[in-house]
């Protein structure tokens, strides 16, 4: 169902308000960014900006002004004007919550002086003093098209001759455009760069960024309307949030509340008052300011930093997800409004990572059915580095233990590693929902965090989680790991396995390194050995094998012994290959024979416990490998020196993998309106994003892609014509991750130590 369509449906069904008219704006609410400390006044006027929000976009709004906060002219001041929930708007079928209020501008501006319109979903990157500044001509409005004023500068006292507040209330968008696209000379062109959308964004060119495309906007607004989709100028928007959040920035404040706030209080006193006065027992009305469920969404930030500042060490918290009301003296309706606990969730966790020694719990009560109610804990900053426990669930599959094992090595905390056997009979138990507790060491007390790689230690993983009673968080990888369950899970997925777009999912472009430095250094003195007196530049082939997107058959083999063993020969360097366990006997023997008597070649057999695999990478001039395996791929690249890859060939998908590919074709589509904008998510696209989210059917992983990345990174080449070394990138792939994953985790950086990708902490147990 379109966008349009649904929001036109849901303002239809909207019921009657039932709050009071001090919950509401009759103007917009006047955010004062002042001339900073120590800086000379400027004698330009202010800067006016007039921002068209809705109640959804609390992320955005805030990091709109943030965005500002960064880039203005610190001598100057600039008045941020918040246009949302305005008295006498008929919204009715209004395409967003804020869409005339821009036509009211002149009006809210007093008819005089200039003033900036801005839609919520963008961002400033250049000072929009700059935008303000501009020479106008003889136009009363500047935007990048006459009928696009998403972004515009306005002369508010012509066009308050074209705009009425009265029209604006009440008339219809196109008719207002069209009034003023009407007469000759009023629009003049705007330069691009103040109202660059997503896919025509050039960094370090754009005045603002704008977020069109609804369906990619990196904040998800609209979860339950769109599958969100990613956005290639996500990180912009991210990084900004990212910086907000460390500051602890906040729009409002107690000093600087908003006015909605204000005439609650005022409203509140007063009914106070008038209770006294009658000798009334109603009494402590102005208590209800300490009730965040009946105060505006703007105040409630510094009002749970007052309440984090109040507590020593722990902060329970009680709301109630369903509205609630309450009678004031005078007979008026006193509505809180229905938020979600992923609102709530947000805001305490925006306040308690600057508190990160407070513990908060949030008991969200939810009324799901008449007399039947449920009541859903969400706990933050119990994870406080020096008590904190991690198990890491390791299977038969060494591959992913490694990974779980070196993801929670970047948390830096005690962990204990447990070791779930697959069997069928704990198979069928897991699958059942059963106990199983008796086939695994999976007992209380319960670890503050589980790390878990695969399909089989991730749903054992959810188990405990289940047991728990939901207080276990969960920090999972791997591509089958599953959605996010728990608005405590963390996902850690590699980019070319397009999986959705989640808050709690993090991405990578490769899995985890779950090699350790001090592995590395300690295999160099053997693989030296095994090079000995070999010609330079000495070329390590890793050869991997069959997977189910990829095969290696006997005359590919072959095929890949000559091509490189030709390059080599070429550089005039030496070659030694290794293969692994899915080369098999055929491609392993193929192997061999094109290269005998000209390189070393080890065969890989299930018995053998000297592996010369990491000898050689550690040693290696310049390292070729097979492109199939991510881990393999991983490994050549975190020994820091010339990769190359060499591509196997592509097996036809079977029916399952051909329907994942053709959702996620599907759901990617980029379908544009008469105007070149993207249109948002629908029909066909919504219907299988919506499938891929609930991750029934899995896209194929895009390992041409990754290929793509790491060239495009300068941390590996595709193999060509010539082999030579050259400056390696470096992917930073540890302490970054393992920064975000203890701020997602509720743990203040300064508390903990990172440690280095791969290395384990000494108190370390293995249970079988």
């Amino acid at each position: 169902m379109a966008f349009l369509t649904q929001r036109i449906i849901q303002s239809c069904l909207r019921r009657p308000a039932t709050i009071t008219a001090s919950q509401v704006r009759a103007v917009p609410d006047k955010v004062v960014l002042p001339v900073r400390d120590g800086c000379t006044p400027s004698d330009k006027p202010p800067v006016r900006i007039f921002l068209g929000t809705e109640t959804a976009q609390y992320k955005a709004e805030r990091v709109f002004v943030w965005s500002i906060e960064q880039v203005r002219d610190p001598t100057r001041v600039y008045e941020i004007h918040l246009m949302k929930h305005l008295i006498g708007f008929h919204s009715r079928f209004w395409l967003t919550g804020f869409t005339n209020y821009r036509f009211a501008i002149p009006d809210f501006a007093g008819k005089t002086g200039r003033a900036i319109y801005n839609d919520v979903d963008q961002i400033y990157l250049k000072d929009p003093a700059e935008l303000f500044d501009l020479d106008m001509g003889e136009h009363a409005y500047l935007a990048v098209d006459a009928g696009d004023i998403s972004v515009a500068l306005l002369d508010c006292e012509r066009m308050s001759r074209v705009w009425t507040l009265d029209d604006a209330q009440t008339g219809r968008k196109n008719r207002l455009l069209g009034k003023a696209m009407g007469i000759p000379g009023l629009w003049g062109k705007l330069a691009g760069m103040w109202n660059a959308r997503d896919r025509e964004f050039v960094r370090g060119e754009c005045g603002v960024l704008h977020y069109t495309a609804l369906h990619r906007q990196p904040w998800h607004p609209f979860p339950q309307l769109f599958v969100y989709q990613p956005n290639e100028a996500a990180d912009v928007w991210a990084d900004l949030e990212q910086s907000a959040n460390d500051s602890g920035y906040q729009v409002f404040s107690e000093a600087n509340p908003s006015q909605t706030y204000q005439a609650l209080r005022s409203e509140l006193v007063s009914a106070q008052q008038q209770a006294s006065a009658s000798a009334s027992h109603e009494s402590g009305w102005p208590q209800l300011l300490e009730s965040l469920e009946f105060l505006p969404d703007d105040d409630i930030p510094w009002m749970l930093e007052k309440l984090f500042h109040r507590a020593a060490e722990q902060l329970d918290y009680e709301v109630v997800e369903n509205s609630r009301c309450t009678t004031l003296p005078g007979g008026d309706k006193l509505c809180s409004r229905t938020r979600s606990r992923e609102w709530w969730q947000y805001q305490l966790e925006i306040v308690g990572r600057q508190h990160p020694g407070v513990h908060w719990r949030l008991h969200v009560h939810r009324k799901r059915f008449p007399g039947r109610k449920q009541e859903l804990i969400i706990e933050g900053n119990e994870c406080t580095g020096s008590d904190t426990l991690v198990w890491v669930l390791a299977n038969n599959k060494p591959g992913h233990t490694s990974q779980a094992t070196a993801l929670a090595s970047m948390l830096g905390w005690p962990q204990k590693v447990i070791r779930v056997p697959q069997r069928l009979k704990s198979l069928l138990l897991v699958l059942l929902r059963c106990n199983f507790a008796t086939v695994a060491p999976l007992r209380s007390p319960w670890p503050n965090v589980i790390v878990a790689c695969g399909w089989w230690p991730t749903r054992v993983a959810r188990w405990v989680q289940r047991r728990s009673g939901g207080r276990v968080r969960l920090l999972l990888t791997g591509r089958k790991c599953g959605p996010v369950k728990s608005p405590t899970d963390i996902l850690v997925s590699c980019q070319h396995f397009h999986l959705p777009v989640h808050a709690r999912r993090i991405e990578v472009l490769l899995p985890v390194q779950p090699l350790a430095k001090s592995r590395l250094d300690d295999a160099r003195q053997r693989g030296r050995e095994l090079l000995g007196d070999a010609p330079s530049p000495r070329v390590a082939l890793l050869v991997g094998g069959s997977a189910k997107q990829h095969e290696l058959r006997a005359e590919d083999a072959a095929r890949l012994g000559r091509d490189v063993l030709a390059q080599v020969e070429a550089a005039g360097g030496s070659l030694f290959a290794v293969t692994s366990r899915r080369t098999g006997d055929e491609a392993s023997t193929a192997l061999q024979g094109a290269l005998q008597g000209a390189a070393w070649v080890h065969r890989w057999t299930p018995d053998e416990v000297d592996n010369p695999y990491l000898a050689l990478l550690a040693a290696a001039d310049i390292v070729v490998v097979t492109g199939e395996s991510e881990s393999m791929l991983t490994d050549a690249i975190g020994a820091e020196k010339p990769v190359y890859i060499y591509p196997l060939r592509q097996r036809h998908y079977g029916p399952w993998l051909s329907l994942g590919a053709k959702l996620s074709t599907w759901s990617g589509l980029r379908l544009k309106n008469r105007r070149g904008t993207e249109r948002p998510q629908q029909g066909l696209q919504y219907l299988c994003s919506r499938i891929l989210k609930r991750e029934w059917i899995l896209p194929p992983r895009d390992l041409d892609a990754l290929h793509r990345e790491l060239a495009d990174a300068g941390a590996a080449r595709m193999f060509g014509e010539s082999l030579s070394e050259w400056e390696v990138a470096k992917l930073p792939m540890g302490d970054d991750l393992g920064n975000r994953l203890r701020v997602m985790l509720a743990q203040s950086e300064d508390n903990t130590e990172a440690k280095t990708p791969g290395s384990l902490p000494h108190n370390v147990i293995i249970e079988t």
